[in-house]
């Protein structure tokens, strides 16, 4: 029985006619290698508002980091198995102009982070690359960040009716949602992928190009609501090396907050 890799080899071989041998080795190997890897690098634009500055601030989901970078990695061949084969015991950073070189810390279980409090600091704009050594061998995956999306939202909203975002035609590959009840704290919901097999989804599904429906459930209470938008960019596989560019994706995006408010009357929207 042939080899696995010598018939991918082979299909590609007469699939990619213009390719050189060598660019043909290289597409083989992306899609066979076994270190899989799928990051997410988030910033913050500051806002402006102090009271919605204040209510990330003392809200949920840690806006007060400002920048965060959560890597995942795992050791697949296919996708069912990324949950269960996480890469322990990794040694990784991620390297930029405006950061230099930022150690990541091993969270256990394959999951790996960089935070503000490390020195990291979001800067749109500069291409991000995550260089991990394991086993010898060293990975590498590159994405340019994006700066924050122009965001239109309504000042007001009817409570409890969904919220459509729209970031078409601002060269984004998703978006990641975020919605904040300013009244009690709590993230009310979120696109926000917390594991390998959720970043998985959100980056190899169709991404829409930055729409999201925000659902009339997180917009159920009379209140103020800090809706935060990140356009992501997905890194091309082409970056990746020594990396399976079929299982991994590194993706970067910038939020930025706005306050929608669904207080009845709407009069009480101007207080």
């Amino acid at each position: 029985m042939m080899n696995p890799k010598h018939s991918l080899f082979l299909a590609l071989s007469f699939s990619t006619g213009c390719d050189s041998l060598l660019d043909i080795q290289d597409k083989v190997d992306g899609y066979t290698d076994q270190f899989v890897v799928q990051a997410i690098y988030l910033g913050l634009e500051e806002p402006t508002d102090p009271d919605l500055a204040a209510a990330l601030d003392a809200g949920g989901g840690n806006f007060d980091q400002g920048s965060t970078f959560t890597v995942f990695l795992a050791d697949a061949g296919q996708v069912s198995e990324i949950e269960n084969a996480p890469i322990t015991g990794a040694v990784g950073s991620l390297l930029s102009p405006a950061n230099g070189s930022v150690e990541l810390t091993d969270e256990g279980n394959g999951k790996y982070t960089a935070m503000a409090e490390d020195g990291l600091v979001y800067t749109g704009g500069e291409t991000v690359t995550l260089q991990v050594t394991q086993g010898g061998a060293q990975h590498k995956a590159r994405v340019d960040a994006p700066a924050a999306p122009t965001l239109a939202l309504p000042e007001t909203h009817s409570k409890g009716t969904a919220l459509a975002i729209n970031l078409e035609g601002q060269g984004f590959d998703s978006a990641l949602v975020v919605v904040l009840d300013m009244g009690s704290g709590s993230v009310t919901w979120s696109n926000e992928p917390s594991g390998i097999g959720e970043l998985y989804d959100m980056t190899h599904g169709d991404g829409g190009g930055g729409s999201v429906a925000i659902p009339a459930s997180a917009l159920s209470a009379a209140s103020l609501y800090a809706v935060g938008v990140a356009g992501m960019v997905h890194a091309d596989p082409d970056t990746f090396d020594e990396v399976n560019t079929a299982l991994s994706t590194m993706m970067a995006g910038k939020l930025i907050f706005g306050i929608v408010c669904t207080l009845e009357p709407v009069d009480l929207c101007e207080i």
